[in-house]
């Protein structure tokens, strides 16, 4: 086979002699066939990419549909639920979604900015996301979109009124503080558009980095917004956890306490209710002697 594209030549080695009228020498070729399962899970792949906007456009009942069939799909289920729990819950789910789309919230007092539409959007959506017994979520706009200053709006918004200013935070009670985890070079940002877009003394910040950072958390908790990196939180975390992992019994691998809950219950052990991929998988390793 010779050539690249649409146009390659194709050289048959006619060594029998017996010339083109003789179709012995060529061999039935039947097209390789995409298996049903993996052609299925391509064809939700695009109506997916579809529904998404990622081809150019944007289906919102498409979108809507794809998004809720996932969360069906790859919902990992506490055990504790039954069937009629689950469905009740997927219901609940959906219509918490649906009640909320197209919804705007008023900007919350204090902001000096006018946000827009999508903004307020996203304003609405993250402020009763807070609310709701679904709490959690991800603001996934692009670059540039205005996704810090959407997030100062909702601590703003949703801000804690709390007389002491938060004091039972060292007893692990509730605070008004938002915790904000970021790269460094992000902090800049950050307090700058505190500093430009807030009104003076209605947001208030600090930043937990550098040997000067505040340590008492009573005293960090009387602020509306604590900045840190990732660096410091995982610096912390290591030096106060290091010692509270423990061994899994079956594989010896170390896990924190509720990390080995998960372990045992999906992954090791003779009760863990292994996926059949997993189970597959291990089959295939070696038994050792």
């Amino acid at each position: 086979k010779k050539g690249d594209g649409d146009n390659d030549v194709v050289v048959v080695d006619d060594s029998d002699g017996k010339g083109d009228d003789d179709d012995s020498d060529f061999e039935k070729v039947t097209p390789k066939k995409t298996p049903p399962k993996k052609k299925a899970k391509k064809k939700a792949e695009y109506e997916c990419e579809k529904g998404c906007g990622f081809d150019g456009t944007f289906d919102e009942v498409t979108a809507h549909e794809t998004i809720c069939s996932h969360v069906r799909d790859e919902f990992e289920w506490n055990s504790d639920m039954d069937e009629e729990e689950e469905e009740e819950f997927l219901a609940k789910w959906e219509e918490s979604v649906e009640k909320r789309h197209g919804q705007q919230a008023d900007p919350p007092e204090g902001l000096l900015m006018t946000l827009l539409p999508f903004q307020r959007e996203s304003l609405a959506w993250m402020s009763e996301q807070e609310q709701s017994k679904f709490r959690g979520g991800i603001l996934a706009d692009e670059m540039g979109m205005g996704k810090t200053i959407q997030m100062i709006s909702v601590i703003m918004k949703n801000r804690a009124q709390m007389s002491g200013g938060g004091a039972q935070a060292s007893k692990g009670g509730p605070c008004k503080s938002t915790l904000v985890v970021c790269p460094q070079v992000a902090m800049v940002q950050w307090r700058g558009e505190i500093e430009r877009y807030c009104k003076q003394g209605s947001l208030t910040l600090t930043i937990y980095h550098g040997p000067k950072r505040i340590s008492n958390a009573d005293e960090l908790a009387k602020f509306d917004v604590v900045l840190t990196t990732y660096a410091i939180v995982q610096t912390e975390f290591s030096a106060k956890f290091r010692d509270a992992k423990v061994a899994c019994p079956y594989c010896k691998k170390k896990y924190f306490p509720p990390q080995m809950t998960v372990h045992h219950k999906f992954f090791c052990g003779p009760n863990a209710h292994k996926s059949a991929a997993l189970a597959k998988q291990q089959k295939k390793l070696p038994v050792a002697e």
